[in-house]
């Protein structure tokens, strides 16, 4: 179990396939709701238009929003989860090296209303994109520091 204080918790998990590489490793422990699905990107969760009152919502930006000229839309996202309790965005990792433009940007964007963690500094990319274990490892406790 690696977020001893989240036993018994909802957890959902929206977002992109960085947030599919956390579902297996969280779901062992705790309820989670997978939401990243059906959407490469937010913005396709945002068109669910999904109402969610879970206790910890945890968001993962990835490498598809290196394509993008800005910060994803977080309008939608925050009006999805305002009855959330906990709210947690995890930033893209460095994609070969490259670190995400926006990301001071983004921070900026959500810091009243949700929680933000930074990967640009996790290495372990087995793919160069996806994290890996001790990349896994390595969010989950930097999102336990945050709560």
């Amino acid at each position: 179990m690696f977020l001893n204080f989240l036993f018994g918790l909802t957890l959902t998990i929206i977002g992109d396939s960085q947030g599919g590489i956390m579902v297996p490793y969280l779901r062992k422990d705790y309820n989670v709701i997978d939401e990243h699905k059906d959407g490469a990107r937010v913005s396709g969760t945002c068109l669910k238009n999904l109402i969610l009152k879970d206790e910890v919502v945890i968001i993962f930006l990835g490498s598809n929003h290196y394509d993008d000229n800005g910060t994803p839309n977080v309008n939608c996202v925050l009006k999805m989860i305002k009855n959330s309790k906990k709210c947690i965005w995890v930033g893209p990792p460095s994609i070969r090296g490259k670190k995400w433009d926006y990301e001071n940007d983004f921070k900026n964007q959500i810091v009243n209303n949700c929680l933000y963690v930074s990967s640009q500094d996790i290495i372990d990319l087995p793919d160069g994109i996806h994290f890996g274990k001790s990349g896994i490892v390595q969010i989950l406790n930097r999102i336990k520091s945050k709560l």
